[in-house]
């Protein structure tokens, strides 16, 4: 089972993943975390959707395209050594995220046949979205830099318009949306982590 974890820095995907890591642990299971905005899926689909992306001409896409190359790779040497679960942290939905909170339609940066070919593929079998206030997640980031109050104030502008990005993303693909916090406080850890367990679980 392929695993996925999207969300803005400071959501909370490192801990759940740590997290999710240790339980499969417990559980005697195989696992392997692959880090960065990869795609997951079956390495056929990437193949094609790759000569796709290649085929296209556009400089917009060199990143992508080099990433889903580099995810291939991972993915058929953690398929062949036939792990358990493949965890992702983050998918190719990374960059589609960021292009929207930017104002750019996928028509300004994929032709329509490749946004059809994004529709029907599937990076994971289960895509966790960690929605939360970037307000409240620039606090809980790591190595975060001290900002002036006018840099703060634009990093956070920034991660409101991506995480409200990210949301519609998650609503149109139907990814399971965890809410880390509560009407007035950030909900506990173990408790996200517990939603997790048993989305992963209840139809496995």
């Amino acid at each position: 089972m392929i695993i996925a974890f999207e969300g803005i820095g400071g959501s909370g995907k490192t801990t759940q993943i740590n997290m999710l890591a240790n339980f499969l642990k417990s559980k005697g299971k195989t696992f392997i975390i692959l880090k960065g905005g990869g795609t997951g899926g079956n390495t056929k689909e990437l193949q094609n959707l790759k000569q796709k992306i290649d085929k296209s001409g556009d400089p917009k896409l060199t990143l992508l395209s080099k990433t889903i190359k580099l995810q291939i790779n991972e993915l058929e040497k953690a398929i062949s050594k036939k792990f358990d679960y493949i965890i992702l942290d983050r998918t190719y939905f990374t960059y589609l995220a960021s292009a929207k909170s930017k104002g750019l339609e996928l028509n300004e940066i994929f032709s329509s046949e490749m946004i059809e070919n994004l529709k029907k593929f599937k990076p994971a079998d289960k895509i966790f979205f960690l929605n939360i206030d970037p307000k409240n997640a620039h606090k809980f980031m790591k190595n975060k830099q001290t900002l002036s109050r006018g840099d703060l104030r634009a990093t956070i502008e920034k991660d409101e318009a991506k995480n409200k990005a990210y949301l519609d993303i998650a609503q149109k693909n139907d990814w399971i949306i965890i809410d880390v916090e509560n009407k007035d406080s950030i909900k506990d850890e173990n408790s996200i982590h517990k939603e997790i367990i048993s989305s992963i679980f209840s139809q496995t």
